[in-house]
């Protein structure tokens, strides 16, 4: 009784010091906008385009908004370039423009099929542009407006979002089924990720190696990892403008969604509405001079994924374990990394039930290291 007291004791000092909640709050609620795509520079300027209205805002994070441009209808996608230049695509005209920091709006390319998701490339005279209209992306020219093929067919099917990931990586996201695509330089298409969504899916942006999606009408905000699992983070999945936990909010149409230069805030119109998501990172829990550092749990509290990731500093077989608030080891498996160096595991928590838990990780020689975590539906 004395050792299973100890554990209880120390679980809960533990979820006392390194629990933190994902949380949404409503950063502005304005009935006459309709918010479609957001975008964060790392200058700190967040644009967000308004399609019904064809606006372009520009948003502070006290809740303030200035319109920097009208007159455009049906302002869609856009993206930021290393240079500062904004670019937003006009989706039913079939223009690109460039709007630059000194607030010159120019047409830069006329004639496209459904403009959306834009990204500015490494090179400096190229954007590549979503066309929905015949499910394809092309190469825009900003000094010249011409346009060339890059990619169709093989699975993009009304693309609206296109973005970097993990570098130089180039991510196309469907509107129309729910599936992410990469494209590689030479146009060629392989499927990166299907969102367990019916319907429509809104934009998409890269955080810390991870791909973040709101899914219009699954009402919900997902997570791609790094080896492709998906797993829902925020979003009952009901219709609905409630704040507060990850789990209990509810989103009306999840559209744009962008992040902060740091990764730790994440923004997402919704209709009327820009949403803040705070507190959603990987969190980090402890450091240790022992063979496995910067051990990294998350989300936290977390529903059916636990995602964990390690530096091993030298190759070692290890176990994990789970251990609920009574002592009693509820899971635990073998895992054999293939060497040294970042480590990542993904535990499925589906069979267990909500409460609070410990994780455990043993080398062979018994050492071990634990962190806690919370189980949510």
């Amino acid at each position: 009784m004395k050792s299973k007291l100890a554990l209880i004791v120390l679980l809960n000092w533990t979820l006392a010091h390194f629990i933190v909640a994902q949380e949404i709050s409503t950063l502005i609620f304005d009935t006459s906008k309709n918010f479609e795509s957001i975008h964060w520079h790392e200058d700190g300027r967040i644009f967000s385009a308004d399609y019904n209205n064809g606006r372009l805002y520009q948003i502070s994070m006290d809740g303030s908004l200035e319109t920097l441009l009208s007159g455009i209808a049906n302002t869609a996608g856009g993206g930021f370039a290393p240079d500062g230049q904004f670019y937003y695509s006009a989706l039913v005209s079939g223009d690109i423009y460039q709007y630059s920091p000194d607030g010159t709006n120019t047409l830069i390319a006329a004639g496209l099929n459904q403009p959306t998701g834009i990204l500015p490339t490494t090179s400096p005279d190229t954007l590549l542009v979503c066309q929905y209209g015949n499910s394809s992306v092309v190469k825009v020219s900003i000094s010249t407006g011409s346009i060339t093929p890059f990619a169709i067919g093989n699975g993009i099917n009304g693309p609206d979002a296109i973005i970097y990931h993990e570098g130089d990586r180039i991510l196309v996201a469907n509107f129309n089924n729910h599936k992410i695509h990469e494209v590689n330089e030479n146009g060629n298409v392989s499927e990166f990720a299907s969102i367990p969504s019916a319907g429509y899916m809104g934009y998409i942006t890269s955080i810390n190696g991870e791909v973040f999606v709101p899914s219009l009408s699954g009402k919900k905000i997902y997570r791609v990892g790094t080896n492709g699992n998906v797993v829902s983070i925020a979003g009952s999945g009901q219709a609905g403008s409630n704040d507060g936990s990850a789990a209990a909010a509810s989103f009306s149409a999840p559209n744009g969604i962008t992040a902060n230069p740091a990764g730790d805030t994440i923004l997402i119109t919704d209709g009327n509405k820009v949403r803040i998501m705070t507190n959603f990172s990987t969190v980090t829990n402890m450091k240790t001079q022992w063979h496995i550092s910067d051990l990294q749990i998350g989300p936290n509290p977390v529903a059916d994924w636990l995602y964990v990731r390690f530096e091993l500093k030298a190759a070692d077989s290890l176990m994990y374990r789970i251990i609920n608030k009574n002592g009693r080891i509820v899971s635990q498996s073998l895992f054999q990394p293939m060497g040294a160096g970042q480590q990542e595991m993904e535990l499925s928590l589906k069979n267990l039930a909500i409460g609070a838990y410990h994780l455990q990780i043993l080398n062979k020689s018994g050492q071990k290291r634990s962190t806690a975590f919370i189980k949510m539906e």
